[in-house]
């Protein structure tokens, strides 16, 4: 899997603009970001799949040892399922905040075009 580069430069530079209390960004900037949750979550929910649909729980033989070596891997398995699916949540969100930012931004426009076409 490679490090989606792009997607970090571009998360980098928004939380340096909540760090310095000002943050601006463009319509295309939002676009890019609404793509990069895109892109984020698709490669999470990938990920994701690959653990839930794997189903390697055959333990090390017949000793009672090695069946609970092969429990814990499956409880382990299981446990990057629910964490790559609150990481999969949260970029949800990130995304809402962003579509409701271009919503904003464009409703804005609007007003501002109908102010000054009224004047």
């Amino acid at each position: 899997m490679t490090t989606p580069t792009e997607q970090i430069h571009l998360l980098n530079a928004l939380s340096g603009g909540l760090a310095s209390g000002e943050l601006k960004l463009s319509s295309e900037a939002i676009g890019q970001a609404i793509a990069c949750c895109d892109a984020y979550i698709n490669a999470m929910a990938r990920l994701r799949r690959t653990f839930v649909n794997t189903d390697e729980n055959h333990g090390f033989g017949n000793l009672p040892s090695g069946q609970a070596i092969g429990r814990h891997f499956a409880d382990k398995r299981l446990e990057m399922a629910t964490v790559l699916g609150e990481y999969i949540e949260v970029a949800e969100r990130i995304k809402e905040t962003f579509v409701a930012a271009r919503q904003r931004y464009a409703e804005t426009h609007s007003a501002h075009v109908a102010a000054l076409g009224s004047g």
